[in-house]
C-alpha cells in the first residue's frame, strides 16, 4: 500500500496543475495595466498640398477588474501621441489625442501560459490642435478595440502584444482614426 502514495501524491500534482493552468484566474480578481507601442494617424480628410507625419509613440495605463475567468471590465488613460502637419510654406500644426477608455476585455488561455485577447469599449477622447493661427480642442466618444495575445510568466505577471484601432469623429464628421501597436504588461493582484 505504501508503495502507491508516491504514484497517487504525484497523480494528485498534475490534476492540480493542470486545471489551475486551465483556469488562472477567477472572478474578482484584480488588476493593472500598462503599455507603449507607437500610433498611426489616419485622417479622412484630404491632405493633398500638406507633408504629414502620421506616427508618434503611444501609452496607455488601467485597471482591470475580472467579472469572470474570461471577462474583466477595464479603465484607463491613453495619450496616443500627435499628427504632425507642414504646408508648402513651411506652416506647421500638430494634433495630439488622448482620452479615456471604458471597455470589456475578453481572453481565452491556449496553453498553459499563451492567452488570445480582444478588448472594446467606448473612448472619450480630446484632440488638441495647434498652428499658427489658432488653437482649437474637440472631444467626443467613439469606440475602440483591440486584439492581442499574451504571455503568463504566472499568476500575477504576464505581457502582451496587441494591435488596436482608436475611432474619433468630429461634429463636422471628419475621421481621425488611430492605429496602434504596442507592447503591455499586466499585474494581476
Amino acid at each position: 500500500m505504501k508503495k502507491h502514495h508516491p504514484i497517487m501524491a504525484a497523480l494528485a500534482i498534475s490534476v492540480l496543475s493542470v486545471s489551475a493552468l486551465a483556469a488562472p484566474y477567477q472572478a474578482g480578481d484584480v488588476y493593472l495595466f500598462g503599455n507603449i507601442g507607437r500610433s498611426d494617424f489616419d485622417p479622412s480628410v484630404n491632405t493633398s498640398g500638406f507633408t504629414l507625419d502620421t506616427t508618434d509613440n503611444a501609452f496607455a495605463l488601467g485597471a482591470g477588474y475580472r467579472i469572470s475567468e474570461n471577462f474583466s471590465a477595464e479603465v484607463g488613460y491613453t495619450d496616443q501621441g500627435k499628427l504632425s502637419v507642414k504646408d508648402r510654406f513651411n506652416n506647421k500644426g500638430s494634433i495630439e489625442a488622448t482620452g479615456y477608455f471604458l471597455g470589456l476585455k475578453g481572453e481565452m488561455m491556449v496553453t498553459d501560459s499563451i492567452s488570445l485577447l480582444a478588448r472594446g469599449g467606448a473612448f472619450f477622447w480630446d484632440a488638441k490642435g495647434k498652428n499658427s493661427l489658432r488653437n482649437t480642442d474637440e472631444d467626443g466618444t467613439d469606440p475602440y478595440i483591440a486584439l492581442g495575445a499574451a504571455y503568463h510568466f504566472n499568476k500575477q505577471l504576464a505581457v502582451d502584444w496587441q494591435i488596436s484601432r482608436y475611432y474619433m469623429e468630429d461634429d463636422a464628421g471628419d475621421n481621425l482614426d488611430i492605429d496602434t501597436v504596442s507592447l503591455g504588461l499586466t499585474y494581476n493582484f
